[in-house]
C-alpha cells in the first residue's frame, strides 16, 4: 500500500467561548472563523471534505483522524521533505 501525501489543510474553523461574555458590541475580534494549518497525511479529499491522519503504526494503520468539511477549507498543499538521506539534527534538550 503506497503511503498518502503528505499536506497542509488552511481551513477556517469556528469558535466560541464558555468563560467570556460578549455582545454585539464587544465582539472586536471574535466575530470572524480562526484560521487554522493542519498537517497530516491525505487519507481522503472529495466533495464532503478533507480526512487527515497524524500518524501511521507499523502495520500500516492510522490514528490521529482529523475531518474537515469542504466548506471550511481555503487551501491544501503539498509538504515537500528532505531526500531520505538528510535527517535533521533534534535539540533533545528542548
Amino acid at each position: 500500500m503506497p503511503t498518502p501525501q503528505l499536506v497542509a489543510c488552511f481551513w477556517d474553523d469556528a469558535h466560541g467561548s464558555i468563560t467570556v461574555d460578549v455582545d454585539a458590541a464587544n465582539l472586536g475580534g471574535a466575530h470572524r472563523p480562526i484560521r487554522m494549518i493542519t498537517v497530516g497525511w491525505l487519507l481522503l479529499y472529495d466533495d464532503t471534505g478533507i480526512s487527515l491522519a497524524n500518524e501511521r503504526d507499523e502495520s500500516g494503520g492510522w490514528r490521529g483522524h482529523t475531518f474537515v468539511p469542504t466548506g471550511m477549507i481555503w487551501g491544501v498543499r503539498l509538504v515537500t521533505s528532505q531526500p531520505e538521506h538528510k535527517w535533521l539534527p533534534v535539540d533533545k534538550g528542548v
